[in-house]
């Protein structure tokens, strides 16, 4: 866009419906012969091919991280992002559009550290679980009636099942 001296008149010049650009455009304004005159928002979209492989026992694909990683981090400089009033966005400057990405690795490098951050708590909740079976489930005080192990198996068989 910055190297474009009017991007209006060449997206009037791509030959797409008033339809496409009320698709692709956030708020946009068209005269009366229905040219685009202005827009709020551009959406892009880049569709990668997925090569997804097996390593171990999870899929990984390295070849789209690594492209999301440069895209995300060299080109948009999403790894400094630009924050103000709450919302962030991707530090790559420009005087005519600011960036927004969102993509797979986007979702989960910010994703992941609050998962990870959760994990204590999550195996302090199974703790409780697993009393709470073995106390209110097992009879621990009756000496002939005790069903404390078979708590305790439930309790296994629901962590096999996951």
């Amino acid at each position: 866009l910055a190297a474009d001296p009017n991007p209006v008149a060449t997206l009037n010049g791509a030959g797409k419906s008033t339809e496409d650009f009320q698709r692709l455009l956030g708020e946009a304004t068209f005269d009366t012969n229905g040219a685009l005159t202005s827009a709020k928002a551009l959406s892009i979209s880049y569709f990668m091919q997925y090569n997804r492989e097996i390593v171990g026992n999870q899929y990984t694909d390295p070849k789209g991280e690594g492209w999301e990683y440069e895209f995300l981090n060299t080109l948009l400089l999403c790894d400094a992002p630009t924050c103000s009033g709450g919302v962030c966005a991707c530090g790559y400057v420009s005087d005519h559009f600011v960036v927004y990405a969102q993509s797979t690795r986007s979702w989960r490098d910010a994703f992941g550290d609050v998962i990870r951050g959760d994990l204590g708590l999550i195996n302090g909740a199974f703790m409780i679980m697993i009393v709470y079976l073995v106390l209110n489930l097992g009879g621990l005080c009756h000496k002939v009636n005790s069903r404390a192990l078979l708590a305790f198996a439930c309790t296994l068989t629901i962590v096999a099942a996951a």
